[in-house]
This record gives C-alpha cells, structure tokens and sequence, in this order.
C-alpha cells in the first residue's frame, strides 16, 4: 500500500514564535526575550580598590552607514602594563535576534572579559530577516578588519585597545548560529590582507579550534561531523561534549556558563 502523503498543518507562526510581528514596510517589531543592558564606560563605585564592578564597557560605531558597531568590555583592576589577548564575539539568536546589550550577552562577555582576563569585542551585526544573508557574514569581516585596522593605527587606535590590547592573540567566539558566523569568517579571512601578521617561519598557520555541545542539543551530531571534517583538514581541534543538557543551556544554568568560561580560558592560555 502507497504510502499517503502527510497532511498534517502547523498552526504555529514562526516568525511570531521568535518575537517578530511584521510591519506593512518590510520591518520587524521585535520582543525581546530578555532585558537590554546599557554599557558601563566608567566604575560608577568611584572607588577602584572597594569596586564589585568586575569590567567596564562601551559602544563604538563600526559602520555608521550600516548602523553595526562594537561593544567592548575590558576587565577592571588589572596589573599595571597588562597586555590582554582580543575575543571577538558574535552572540548566539538564529540570525535574527538579540544583539550586544541582551542580557544574556552583555552578562556573558562582561564575566568572560574578567575571567580570562580579555578584551571582549561584542559585535552589533545586523539581523534577518530584513537582512538576509550573507549580510551578517559581511558585517563580521568587517568587524575583523576595523580590529586590523586597529593594530596597524588607521583612524588612531582606540584608547582602550592601545593600553591593553596584544594584537598577537585575536580569537574569533561565536555560539549557536554564530559559531556558523565565526566559520565563515574563517573562510572569508584568507581573501582579507590582514598585515601586519605574525609569522612563525612556516608559512601560513592552522589556527586551533575549541567546540563545545551537550548531548540535548539536536545539532550535536552535525557539531561532531564538523569536528571530523576540521580533523580531516589537519587542525586541532579541542571539544568538549557532554551528555544532557540542551542548546544554549549555558544562557540559563550560571555552572554550566562557568563550565564554559573554565573551557574557553584553558584553551587561551594553553595557545
């Protein structure tokens, strides 16, 4: 007997599922999920040594044009003359929500900033579906280039990033659909002049890759097929896969974000 086709209906609207209710222009409405945070520029204790402020932040433009921009989190109380590697961050939301100052987001870079300790670059790109990809590829290599741009002085170097920042040490940092972000600005990089670079007498060098995932999350067993495929292509690549779980468990459960800090500042200082 021949097999019948479904006729099942979805009385679900995606679209309003993830918060966004369209407007007659081609714009979204979006409800956000979680609170928005304002960045900290300053200590507002006014006293460094008694401060529980554990960083600082603030936003900077990226691309007026395209309203992108970047909001860095530097930690407080360092050593005099640190020199702090860079983290280039792109927050986690399908492509088409959140951003920089979501609650989650901001708590997460201002914790891994002071843990680390890192300069923490939290890029603004822009979102789907007003804007399609590749938009948010382009917005991320951008992002790569201002931070080269950085380093060679163009445009003066932001202050911040001229105090602190080891322009030797940059890693790219993205979760859920934005370690598919971090990917193709990987692919993407290769094409960028990115002088000045640091050679090590060998040519061009495979960088190190860390994957994370829990045993819930419906994408672990394309997570373990892509840590194949880098395997195959020669690069290292450090995971750390755990039963139970579940995608983005880290936004909810503060160990298992811990657990992920721990990951990722093991990782830095092992490179």
């Amino acid at each position: 007997m021949a097999e019948q086709p479904s006729t099942a209906k979805t009385s679900i609207d995606l679209l309003q599922a993830a918060g966004l209710y369209p407007n007659p222009n081609g714009s979204f409405n979006r409800i956000e999920a979680f609170p928005k945070l304002l960045p900290k520029p300053e200590n507002t204790t006014g006293d460094d040594s008694k401060s529980t402020q554990i960083a600082l932040s603030k936003d900077i433009p990226l691309n007026p044009t395209t309203n992108t921009s970047i909001r860095i989190f530097k930690p407080c109380n360092l050593p005099p003359n640190s020199k702090l590697p860079i983290i280039i961050y792109f927050h986690g939301g399908g492509f088409i929500i959140f951003s920089v100052s979501t609650t989650p987001s901001h708590e997460s870079c201002n914790a891994m900033a002071s843990q680390f300790p890192a300069l923490i670059l939290s890029v603004e790109y822009r979102l789907a579906p007003e804007h399609r990809l590749p938009t948010a590829y382009d917005d991320t290599v951008e992002a790569i280039v201002w931070v080269r741009e950085q380093a060679l002085g163009i445009n003066s170097c932001d202050p911040w990033l001229k105090d602190l920042a080891d322009f030797s040490r940059v890693l790219l940092m993205g979760g859920s659909a934005c370690a598919n972000i971090v990917y193709y600005a990987v692919v993407r990089v290769p094409d960028i002049d990115l002088t000045p670079r640091v050679s090590d007498g060998e040519g061009r060098k495979i960088m190190p890759v860390l994957g994370q995932g829990y045993g819930g999350d419906p994408f672990l067993d394309r997570q373990r097929e892509f840590v194949k495929l880098l395997e195959s292509r020669g690069v290292h690549v450090v995971t750390r896969f755990e039963d139970g779980g579940h995608h983005g468990v880290e936004i909810f459960d503060p160990k298992k974000a811990q657990d992920l800090y721990d990951d990722m500042k093991q990782f830095i200082e092992s490179e």
